[in-house]
């Protein structure tokens, strides 16, 4: 719109990338790093120069990132991010080894995880308990207790959106069953039942992530634990695969998320508009 600045919206999508989800950590950091420091400098911009855009020595446009999405590695990044956007993420700069950081990303994908760890047997600790997988998950458990503890400072990230949503990718065992509706000459066959292993969950974060619909709501506050506990658990859930990590029982806080969930039925012509 004329005189209006351009506004940038953006939706980050994490694939899987196993030990490379230390890469995305990385990357996810210093976004964060490079807009917390622009946002900084563009309040004292506008404080100096108000609205003389043509005076700012910095780009004085908007960006609002909507979305996140993630699977497996992805998956534990995203909901690593989304525990801390109210949150101080200090960058991590140089190579502090094993020293102390304030930085959920760099302390878990780097100082903490690592073959050692998951090449141990605490999960076989109690003689009775089932072999559920052939690498040891404990310090995934211990990771995801810790990203629950991430206390929320009050900051407000003006970049993000309100309410800010996360996808994230899981595979579901027992599969959704659905109907592909039809008509024949038998009137008791009311279509084809199918059903679909490809699930997601959906969470909403913000003052006003209630108002989602279908999505599981996180207060920045992180008052409702249940629901923040949902999202690490399915974290962990996509990150599960045969043999290796252990299958993750999910839990969902209303059956609204499958009767409003819109599916998608693929057609051989579609129409393009």
């Amino acid at each position: 719109m004329e005189g209006k600045l351009p506004h940038f919206e953006i939706g980050l999508v994490m694939a899987g990338a196993v030990s490379a989800g230390a890469y995305t950590s990385g990357v996810i950091d210093f976004i964060f790093e490079a807009l917390d420091q622009w946002y900084e400098q563009k309040a004292k911009q506008q404080e100096q120069y108000g609205e003389d855009f043509s005076q700012w020595e910095i780009p004085p446009h908007d960006v609002l990132i909507k979305v996140m999405s993630g699977a497996s590695a992805g998956a534990i990044v995203a909901a690593i991010t989304a525990a801390s956007l109210s949150s101080d993420i200090t960058p991590v700069i140089g190579n502090p080894l094993n020293k102390p950081v304030k930085n959920k990303l760099y302390e878990s994908w780097v100082q903490r995880i690592d073959i050692s760890q998951l090449l141990k047997t605490q999960d076989l600790n109690n003689p009775k308990a089932p072999v559920l997988s052939f690498l040891d998950p404990t310090i995934l458990d211990e990771l995801g207790k810790d990203v629950l503890k991430i206390k929320p400072t009050g900051k407000i990230r003006t970049y993000i959106a309100d309410p800010f949503e996360v996808f994230l990718c899981v595979t579901n065992l027992r599969g959704v069953p659905y109907l592909i509706k039809s008509q024949g000459s038998n009137p008791n066959l009311k279509g084809h039942s199918m059903v679909k292993h490809a699930d997601f969950m959906h969470f909403a974060i913000g003052e006003n992530s209630s108002q989602v619909e279908g999505a599981i709501a996180l207060t920045p506050d992180k008052s409702n634990v249940t629901n923040w506990k949902i999202l690490i658990d399915s974290a962990l859930a996509s990150s599960a695969f045969p043999v290796g990590f252990p299958p993750r029982q999910l839990e969902r806080s209303s059956i609204d998320e499958y009767e409003k969930r819109k599916w998608e039925i693929p057609s051989r012509d579609p129409i393009v508009p």
